[in-house]
């Protein structure tokens, strides 16, 4: 269950608009994780999202500001192995989606420019320019694990692998 929520307002040159999401999502079957609810793993609670336009003759800049609060995911404490076949194992879990990342936000900026190519012509052509994550936020996006084996000594060990976005 959720809602959305936008806000749109222009003023001579200038646009500005807000969008709040605030939403639930929860899991619930009897198979799984003991018949307990459990949170969906694009369960985002709360998004809000900022963007400012201005026009200026053939020229177009926006700026866009994004923050969502964290993603669930499930953590590992450690691996099981079987006594009698030590390099053999799996990875021990915690219950589904018990945790949670990071929050999340960026700002993006872009802007561009309208002409036409030939004078006869009445169609416009565009060239444009994005800077993604202007303040290099870094930004957690997945967390998974795996089971790597030492080389030397044939050990296994449980590493954590995060997946971030874009600098």
């Amino acid at each position: 269950y959720g809602i959305d929520l936008l806000a749109k307002k222009r003023y001579l040159n200038f646009t500005s608009l807000v969008s709040y999401s605030l939403a639930k999502n929860d899991l619930d079957f009897e198979e799984l994780n003991e018949g307990i609810t459990f949170p969906n793993n694009i369960d985002i609670r709360h998004n809000v999202s900022f963007v400012q336009t201005a026009r200026i003759k053939d020229f177009e800049f926006s700026l866009n500001w994004k923050f969502r609060t964290s993603t669930p995911y499930t953590p590992a404490d450690g691996l099981v192995t079987n006594p009698l076949n030590p390099f053999n194992a799996s990875i021990n879990f915690e219950p589904l989606n018990s945790a949670r990342l990071t929050n999340y936000h960026r700002m993006d900026f872009s802007g561009k420019y309208k002409f036409r190519l030939f004078s006869e012509e009445e169609n416009d052509a565009v060239v444009g320019l994005t800077v993604l994550n202007l303040y290099n936020q870094r930004n957690l996006l997945n967390r998974t694990y795996r089971i790597i084996q030492n080389v030397a000594d044939g050990s296994l060990s449980l590493r954590e692998i995060d997946r971030i976005s874009l600098e």
